[in-house]
């Protein structure tokens, strides 16, 4: 079938950059344990199973799929992908966690201090 329809295609609908309070709050717990460097034992020593619950739940909330990158996986200052994600479909992936990552931290420096107890 021919198109005789001259106009370019419609790009596609822009994906919001604004995540939601939930998934900046899921990205700040899991930033609080990479910074404890709890990631990599197993509880009761680290918070490994915490921090695989939290990437979990944040795919969710962003809606993405289990097998995509993860946001908790990527450099936000990375330039291109690394070298086993050459796929078409992990390229891809691989630029929409950079670009929801770099959100969320956006999201998370414009984010409020939280006031203690103390203050109030």
């Amino acid at each position: 079938m021919i198109d005789d329809n001259p106009e370019p295609p419609s790009p596609a609908a822009p994906q919001s950059t604004h995540p939601s309070p939930k998934a900046v709050e899921l990205f700040q717990r899991a930033l609080e344990i990479e910074a404890a460097g709890a990631t990599g034992k197993w509880e009761p020593e680290g918070r490994r199973l915490e921090y695989l619950d939290i990437d979990i739940a944040l795919m969710r909330e962003l809606g993405r799929g289990f097998w995509n990158v993860s946001v908790l996986q990527v450099d936000e200052n990375a330039e291109e992908p690394p070298a086993w994600g050459r796929s078409p479909r992990n390229i891809e992936s691989w630029h929409e966690a950079i670009r929801l990552r770099r959100a969320l931290i956006d999201a998370v420096r414009e984010a409020p201090e939280p006031q203690s107890s103390a203050n109030v």
